[in-house]
């Protein structure tokens, strides 16, 4: 009858403990206190760099350091003033004329909302108007069909007050919580086919400019109003204003604005500008589905 008997790899390890029996206790017995002594040696070393920094930090704590100097911090974070271009007087008939300046917001993240000025002209001086300026715009600021017996040669923009508002997503909310605004720019209007044609052409025998605008922005506005300024190479010698009501996106609208007024200069530039206050939550047209109803 056979019995089991232990291979000859188990009587090898068995034999190599047995004869290193010495060795692997010295070898757990290190192992061990290695174990115990680094957490103990990294006790010890917080212990003395705490105390080595002590002083430093109490230092630290005693002194207040270089104090802010909030007049300089809000010097640099306040709105920077509007750029003021020279003022034009436009002569548009026997005792009428149009006054128009250029403006520029520096501001990148500041609108105006709301900017009041007049016009002053030697003894004439305009009625106040109101008007908006967008963040790191510029634009024209006019006074169209003004009357005076001695029509002035110069002019002057005075501001009467301006409105600062820092453009923050925060506080352009609609009643959804979107923030509105700040996914639509003026080039989302398209101004094309630009022609002007002088006085004497059929049918009118008037002035006028033909123009195209498109709405490529994904929203319907209440208003588009649209400022045309013909040019004499560098100064302007017209001024004529309109709206665009109710333009839908996506949707191409045809203009032929017609001048009443004398344009006896030749005409080498037409600006066609749509300006429009994005910031404004009323002039946006609430969406609708393919029925009409309010989505």
């Amino acid at each position: 009858m056979e019995t089991d008997s232990p291979s000859k790899l188990k009587l090898k390890i068995a034999y190599w403990f047995v004869s290193h029996k010495i060795l692997i206790k010295r070898a757990l017995f290190f192992i061990t206190l290695l174990a115990l002594l680094i957490p103990v040696g990294y006790g010890i070393y917080g212990f003395i760099m705490h105390y080595a920094t002590l002083g430093q930090y109490n230092q630290m704590i005693a002194s207040p350091g270089e104090p802010i100097n909030y007049q300089i911090f809000r010097i640099k974070n306040q709105a920077k003033p509007l750029i003021i271009n020279s003022a034009h007087v436009i002569k548009t008939g026997a005792g009428k004329f149009d006054l128009i300046a250029e403006v520029e917001n520096q501001n990148e993240k500041w609108l105006i909302p709301k900017i009041t000025y007049k016009f002053i002209a030697g003894n004439f001086t305009s009625e106040t108007f109101e008007d908006f300026v967008l963040p790191a715009e510029k634009k024209f600021l006019v006074a169209v069909s003004q009357e005076s017996s001695n029509i002035p040669n110069t002019a002057e923009l005075k501001i009467i007050n301006t409105t600062y508002l820092r453009a923050k997503a925060s506080l352009f909310l609609d009643e959804n919580s979107k923030s509105y605004g700040f996914d639509v720019k003026n080039s989302d209007f398209l101004v094309s086919n630009i022609n002007f044609i002088p006085p004497g052409a059929l049918p009118t025998k008037l002035p006028r400019v033909d123009f195209k605008i498109t709405n490529n922005s994904i929203h319907d506005f209440w208003e588009v109003p649209i400022k045309i300024i013909l040019f004499s190479r560098s100064s302007p010698i017209g001024v004529n204003l309109t709206v665009a009501s109710q333009l839908k996106s996506g949707e191409t609208r045809d203009f032929s604005i017609v001048w009443f007024d004398d344009i006896t200069a030749t005409v080498h530039e037409v600006i066609v500008v749509p300006d429009i206050n994005f910031f404004d939550s009323k002039n946006y047209m609430p969406s609708t589905g393919e029925i009409g109803e309010i989505k």
